[in-house]
């Protein structure tokens, strides 16, 4: 015949259980203790309802109100810093074409160059190296995958790199230093890295 506890901890037949229940302080306690419980929990209730009747519905027509404009108001100023984004983005391309327009230098030495629109310039293998993974992911990391913003002109909300899309960027360029230790590498978003680039080209010409 199986035993069984009872939760005060007394164990016996199974068939002996039910008159032991019958006369055990401590289920009769727990039990009392459930009913205790509900009928705390109706009287919450019953608060919670009489609080709501008794609620002044004009003050809580106002409130909703008040939080339904500030939401638009909110919406309107996120569409206006899209409008600005987009101007930005614009310009940055007026940028980028105006730059790809300049006339071609032809690479003759380190130290002197032609212009010559016909003619596309060699490039040094020294002057763009490629980044391994492991360092993109270390440099992006140490940022906290934020865009640097050399020129304190990113629109990114809070420089914050959108869906994990960032570019390594040389802070000095590597034609200058040759140079592709970390401290000279930093995380940037695309927009700030074509900026940066016409930049660099007129601060560091070849």
């Amino acid at each position: 015949m199986k035993e069984v506890s009872c939760i005060c901890g007394y164990t016996c037949f199974t068939k002996h259980m039910s008159r032991h229940i019958a006369t055990c302080k401590v289920v009769k306690y727990a039990e009392q203790n459930n009913i205790d419980q509900l009928h705390k929990q109706i009287n919450d209730l019953n608060k919670i309802i009489q609080t709501i009747q008794n609620a002044d519905h004009d003050s809580l027509i106002r409130e909703i109100a008040l939080l339904t404009q500030k939401v638009e108001d909110k919406e309107a100023l996120i569409q206006e810093k899209d409008k600005v984004i987009q101007v930005k983005n614009e310009e940055i391309q007026t940028i980028l074409q105006a730059q790809a327009s300049k006339p071609q230098v032809v690479y003759i030495d380190k130290t002197k160059f032609t212009s010559n629109e016909s003619v596309k310039r060699k490039r040094d293998p020294r002057e763009r190296r490629t980044i391994s993974w492991p360092i993109r992911q270390r440099i992006a990391d140490k940022q906290e995958y934020k865009c640097k913003d050399p020129l304190k002109k990113c629109m990114l909300p809070g420089d914050r790199f959108q869906n994990g899309i960032y570019q390594i960027d040389h802070i000095i360029p590597f034609h200058v230093t040759y140079d592709d230790s970390d401290s000279n590498l930093q995380a940037l978003c695309p927009g700030c890295h074509a900026l940066k680039t016409v930049e660099d080209r007129q601060n560091y010409p070849y």
